[in-house]
C-alpha cells in the first residue's frame, strides 16, 4: 500500500486522514449499513456530493483541536442539505 499523508502506522493500523476521493466509499457503505440509526441519522440518502462537501468542510477547520463541538451526523446534515 502506497502510503498517503499517514497519521498512525501500525502492524495492523493504517490512519490517514479523510479525503474527497474516499467520499463514493462512505456514501456506499452508510448505504449499506443495517443498523438504522448509524451515526444518529437513520436512513437519510446522502449523495457523494453531499460527503465531498463534508470533507472539504472538515479539512477547512484546521487541526483536530480547533474542530467544531457538532457531531458527525450533523455536520453531514448540515452538508447534505446544501447540496
Amino acid at each position: 500500500m502506497a502510503e498517503r499523508n499517514p497519521v498512525k502506522v501500525g502492524e495492523r493500523v493504517y490512519l490517514r486522514p479523510v479525503e474527497v476521493a474516499d467520499a463514493r466509499a462512505i456514501m456506499m457503505s452508510s448505504h449499506l449499513e443495517s443498523e438504522p440509526q448509524f451515526q444518529g441519522r437513520g436512513r437519510v440518502p446522502t449523495s457523494v456530493m453531499a460527503f465531498e462537501t463534508w470533507i472539504r468542510e472538515l479539512a477547512s477547520t484546521g487541526t483536530p483541536d480547533a474542530l467544531p463541538s457538532r457531531s458527525a451526523s450533523e455536520a453531514m446534515t448540515a452538508a447534505w442539505a446544501r447540496s
